[in-house]
């Protein structure tokens, strides 16, 4: 109140210079808006300008948040993208592994010249096949993104389950965890944990595959290797009493050349075999639980117990408040966990 509505939306003003110039047609435009919060929307404004007579005497203006319709509509679009894709191409890749598996089998015994050639080449269409039934079964996961079925879940429990899988599979790089020590109480959110552990793994792949671009980059460079490290904090977030699931890499960091916003769109990618289907998952995923996505380091996340700047990415999962209803539940949960 008080303020001009272009020093709380700029983009308004040559809108509203228009509008005014033109006082019988009605203005509308698309503009994108960044709350305190950094989350952010986009309104659809349109501009009518009110005249009596010939005296101009102002403008009324109305806005649409047209944020979730977007999403909705393009997620429509491009699951259908990937439907098609995913049929096109399941088809002919079973037989083209099993023919160049055959094709090893049956004839790498029987070559003398140059068997390893044979071999590798052979190995190089199995190995890329895989590669490529991953990516379909990623965009058939895109395509068919089930509702989610919501249980009152003990979620430090499903993440440390996560990072065990994670710690075996990658010995290489560091895993710290805050949140989930052993004399921490238990937290617990009302989820779908199928879906919870496909969005964390999700993110920590990232990481991973961010460390590694990372590490290759310097060993390319005969820089000194920085050893990986991944820090994964659970927290609660105390103005909103929201949980908070965050991951820190001390990888490439995010592209300096895109807004984070942008990179959970679908085929949003800057990886060199990158789909750009993981992270618009992790967002259906979020969305599905009443949550969000927040890409980058917001100055709020910065005070959060058992953050620290790595020199990488920060990716942070966003689970609502439970009502009381489930914080009962999980009251009776975590007293029956401790007696036994």
């Amino acid at each position: 109140v008080g303020k001009a509505v272009a020093e709380i939306i700029p983009d308004l003003d040559k809108l509203l210079s228009l509008a005014h110039g033109k006082p019988e047609k009605i203005f509308q435009s698309e503009l994108p808006y960044k709350r305190n919060d950094d989350t952010r929307r986009v309104f659809l404004v349109r501009i009518a300008i009110e005249m009596i007579g010939e005296e101009d005497k102002g403008a009324v203006l109305t806005f649409d948040d047209i944020t979730e319709l977007q999403s909705a509509q393009r997620k429509a679009a491009w699951a259908d993208v990937a439907r098609r894709i995913a049929h096109e191409i399941k088809n002919p890749l079973t037989p083209i592994q099993l023919s160049a598996e055959r094709l090893k089998r049956k004839y790498l015994s029987q070559i003398s010249v140059d068997p390893e050639t044979f071999s590798k080449c052979t190995d190089t269409i199995i190995h890329h096949v895989g590669d490529i039934g991953r990516m379909v079964n990623e965009f058939s996961a895109f395509a068919r993104m089930p509702e989610p079925i919501m249980h009152t879940e003990n979620l430090s429990n499903h993440l440390k389950d996560t990072l065990i899988l994670q710690q075996q599979a990658h010995p290489d790089i560091t895993f710290k965890m805050s949140g989930m020590e052993k004399d921490t109480a238990p937290v617990f959110a009302h989820i779908d944990s199928q879906q919870i552990r496909q969005a964390v793994t999700n993110i920590i792949q990232n990481a991973i595959d961010s460390i590694e671009a990372r590490i290759e980059k310097q060993r390319n460079n005969n820089e000194n290797i920085l050893p990986g490290q991944i820090d994964i904090i659970m927290s609660k977030r105390k103005e909103t009493g929201e949980t908070l699931v965050c991951v820190v890499d001390n990888g490439l960091g995010l592209p300096r050349s895109e807004d984070p916003a942008n990179l959970t769109e679908p085929y949003v990618t800057h990886k060199e075999k990158g789909t750009g289907l993981g992270l618009a998952i992790v967002k259906k995923i979020m969305e599905d639980h009443q949550g969000r996505i927040v890409i980058g380091t917001p100055g709020w996340l910065k005070s959060v117990k058992g953050w620290r700047d790595t020199g990488g990415a920060t990716v942070t999962l966003i689970l609502p408040q439970m009502a009381a209803d489930d914080k009962t539940g999980a009251t009776k949960v975590q007293k029956k966990t401790m007696e036994s």
